[in-house]
């Protein structure tokens, strides 16, 4: 990297949307062009099964990790210090979004949705990634398990070091403290240096905090508001132990997404004897069932099924102000869920709950947004009059809208085509 160098784009974050940015860039560029990716601390992605090895790591990496702390609470939100949020411990789910669910207003039309996520599966099969193809998509969500990708290396860290190798774009390793706009190129800044970056173009790929941090450093903006998608567990005792899975690597089954204007959710329901993958269920389970804290799951386990359950409703709101202090701006309520409570009326008779998790804090931090003079201002909009028209976003910050299923895929195949848009103009 020279000095004063100007490059023609800047990638900020190594995660999912970032890497398939980074793909999309170097598909659509008509012209050889001058690229940085900025990782954030650490080129080394963590891999992991499940969101809960993402709290392991903490506690073993935690320079990589930032602690933002919610007031009135003993709780906090992380991040992985600019390097993707929580997506970079994606457990490889390739569920599609259908024609109904929102997310797809983030395309021109379904059909557009379709063409880039086959592009997010050529290039894992570019990768080698192994998965079962037939179980990959499926348009019928009722009778649908989903596929989990294994890799020994963090898929994210491969595309981004080869890219590297074949020089298309260079990386470093900082921590972003804030951009300024000048006449003719973004200036970025880092933390605990002097240094800084110019950019024709900026593409922000940080996940939900670290954006959150970054602007309110470079604006006179005073609070950012953010969703938090959480999801809700039912322990249910299994009256006739109906329920298995005998697959050797699949743990949960799904038992239905309904789809109509009144009921919409997705619920899975785990078994705790098939326990290889998902962590996080037997997290929750021990912390919300006090009685079965130290139980080591043994033969009464298989009596036990946990069921993880999604409602659009499911949404708290924070707000991070200008000390990244985090606020509650409002929190779920169960009792005004109406497809929460219609859900557990019609639930199977021979699962009989036992426990419900509390409020806990979910893991898709999305659709950053702004409250200026009484209005909501969405974030593109926000970042078009503060910065102009070269910097966008192509995270879940800058979705429409986050649906019951799990978005990492789908939000992969967004950043492909936002920024193939982009760099057309």
């Amino acid at each position: 990297m020279k000095k004063n160098e100007i490059f023609d784009y800047i990638i900020i974050g190594s995660g999912p949307t970032a890497c398939f940015s980074a793909l999309s860039l170097s598909e659509n560029l008509k012209q050889r062009k001058k690229i940085l990716l900025i990782t954030g601390e650490s080129k080394n992605l963590v891999f992991s099964n499940s969101h809960i090895n993402f709290l392991k790591n903490i506690k073993k990496n935690k320079k990589y990790f930032e602690k933002f702390n919610i007031l009135k609470t003993k709780k906090n939100l992380y991040s992985t210090g600019l390097i993707g949020g929580l997506s970079n411990f994606w457990g490889g789910q390739l569920q599609k979004y259908d024609k109904n669910d929102k997310f797809i207003e983030n395309f021109k039309n379904y059909s557009q949705y379709n063409f880039y996520c086959k592009k997010v599966l050529e290039n894992l099969k570019l990768l080698k990634i192994k998965y079962k193809s037939n179980e990959i998509i499926s348009e019928n969500f009722e009778n649908y398990s989903p596929s989990f990708i294994f890799w020994n290396d963090n898929i994210f860290k491969k595309i981004i070091n080869k890219l590297n190798r074949l020089k298309f774009l260079e990386i470093k390793k900082k921590r972003v403290q804030k951009i300024f706009k000048s006449k003719n190129f973004y200036e970025i800044c880092f933390e605990k240096t002097t240094q800084k970056i110019k950019a024709k173009k900026i593409i922000l790929a940080t996940g939900t905090l670290s954006l959150s941090k970054i602007l309110l450093n470079s604006t006179s903006q005073k609070n950012i508001f953010f969703c938090d998608h959480l999801p809700h567990y039912l322990f249910c005792l299994d009256m006739k132990n109906i329920i298995k899975n005998s697959s050797k690597y699949k743990n949960f089954t799904i038992i239905q997404k309904k789809i109509n204007k009144k009921n919409i959710f997705f619920a899975s329901v785990y078994d705790l004897s098939n326990f290889k993958i998902n962590e996080i269920v037997s997290y929750f389970f021990k912390k919300n069932l006090f009685f079965l804290k130290n139980l080591k799951f043994s033969k009464f386990s298989k009596f036990i099924k946990p069921i993880q359950l999604w409602t659009p409703k499911m949404i708290s709101v924070f707000q991070m102000l200008k000390n990244y202090k985090l606020k509650h701006h409002s929190t779920y309520d169960s009792s005004k869920d109406l497809v929460y409570k219609r859900f557990i009326h019609n639930l199977n008779k021979n699962l009989k709950i036992i426990g419900k998790s509390q409020n806990i804090l979910g893991f898709h931090y999305h659709n950053l947004y702004f409250k200026i003079n009484n209005k909501r201002i969405p974030l593109d909009v926000f970042l078009k009059k503060k910065f102009g028209k070269n910097i966008i976003c192509v995270d879940s910050s800058s979705v429409k809208d986050i649906s019951v299923l799990p978005p990492t895929f789908s939000t992969m195949a967004l950043s492909y085509y936002k920024t193939k848009k982009f760099c057309k103009k």
